[in-house]
């Protein structure tokens, strides 16, 4: 990993180039920044910057030993630790079972860790739990992996070069791991370098964070998540859309992109057709239709119905230079615009932020997308005033 090899964030770069081109390394950083974001990433670039072999004024090289073993995550002096849980993977089509928790250890996981991170070097908290199978369970930092820094940092280098621990979310480490680390974070062996990688640092302990300097990593723009994409080959209208809706959360734009349909569009002209006539008969069976979709792809629908009705929104108000679709979706907004009554927007769209909340904590989807369609019905024509008033206190 090499700073190229991360879309913008140059500002944050420089300073971190600069740390090291003076010899003003703090032993301890906290980069922080969003899910989704490149702080993982900046903090993975800049301990292999560290300890290249063949630094140049602006990067690594990329090519020395040092450079490649980074790239593979085996270098010897590079250590990691994230949140762990008892729980079933699967690892060559074999599921494996640690029986101990104590056995259940970021160094008995590394080959998981690096695997993942050569998948998806952006990835969250919650594709970390899927992977390991344990998407069900609370995931944390013990104090035996406090144990196992401050063994490990108190050998001697491998290489001539810094002992790096990057330790990610360290908001996760309970009372007694993050105890456990105050002193070595504190008076650290020489040459040694703590790289902690926040998405709340205010959920870090204060003792931890007062020995570190933070460096804040900002959220990639629309911009540069669709360059992301594109880099990975995917179509410039779909990479558009993806980073549209991802909101700088480069895990979440690929989610988005596998998902992406071409009869989205289709799908939603219909149901909100079917919506229109007050069709009942057909939205129990697109509610059913819904149901069948994954849940990413059920997700991905609730996004793409977002942005069209607020794309809509923008049309209505004659706001046309907000519009941000492509110009084969364009006219089909405009024309749809025409047929949604602006007074209830605002419903509309709470109505499918709502439901996007209950099919993310795993509600049944097709109660919930046929209630969806129920209420949708009603705020884009109703059939008589007030015929079906939301709750008091919902979807307001």
């Amino acid at each position: 990993m090499r700073f190229a090899d991360i879309e913008g964030l140059e500002a944050c770069k420089n300073i971190l180039v600069q740390a090291k081109k003076n010899n003003h390394l703090a032993h301890a950083q906290c980069f922080f920044g969003e899910p989704g974001g490149g702080h993982l990433q900046m903090a993975w670039a800049y301990a292999a910057y560290v300890c290249c072999t063949n630094p140049n004024q602006e990067d690594s090289c990329g090519r020395c030993s040092s450079c490649l073993r980074f790239k593979k995550l085996i270098y010897p002096d590079l250590h990691f630790v994230f949140p762990t849980t008892l729980a079933t993977k699967v690892k060559n089509n074999e599921a494996r079972k640690l029986k101990k928790r104590e056995d259940f250890t970021s160094a008995a996981l590394m080959p998981e860790w690096r695997e993942i991170l050569t998948e998806n070097p952006f990835c969250t908290l919650t594709d970390w739990a899927y992977f390991l199978g344990g998407d069900n369970k609370q995931l944390g930092i013990s104090v035996a992996e406090s144990r196992f820094c401050i063994k490990t940092l108190s050998l001697k280098a491998y290489e001539n070069s810094y002992k790096v621990l990057i330790l990610w979310l360290p908001e996760l480490m309970n009372p007694a791991a993050a105890n456990a680390l105050l002193k070595i974070l504190e008076e650290p062996p020489a040459k040694t370098l703590f790289l902690l990688v926040s998405n709340q640092i205010d959920m870090v302990l204060p003792t931890i964070l007062s020995r570190c300097q933070i460096i804040h990593i900002p959220k990639f723009s629309e911009e540069e998540v669709q360059s992301i994409l594109m880099r990975k080959d995917f179509t410039t209208e779909k990479a558009l859309y993806a980073a549209q809706l991802a909101n700088g959360n480069v895990s979440e734009a690929f989610k988005l992109v596998m998902e992406i349909k071409d009869d989205s569009q289709e799908l939603f002209a219909d149901w909100m057709r079917d919506c229109f006539r007050h069709d009942y008969g057909k939205l129990l069976q697109t509610a059913t239709t819904f149901d069948d979709l994954t849940r990413e792809a059920q997700k991905n629908f609730l996004h793409f119905s977002l942005n069209v009705f607020r794309n809509a929104l923008m049309a209505s108000l004659d706001i046309h230079q907000l519009i941000q679709v492509s110009e084969s979706q364009k006219q089909f907004v405009t024309n749809f615009a025409k047929a949604l009554p602006p007074q209830n927007m605002e419903r509309i769209l709470a109505a499918i932020n709502e439901t996007y909340h209950y099919i993310e904590r795993n509600a049944n989807p097709k109660i919930v997308f046929l209630d969806l369609s129920l209420e949708m019905a009603n705020l884009i024509k109703p059939v008589l005033p007030n015929i079906f008033p939301a709750p008091v206190g919902q979807r307001i």
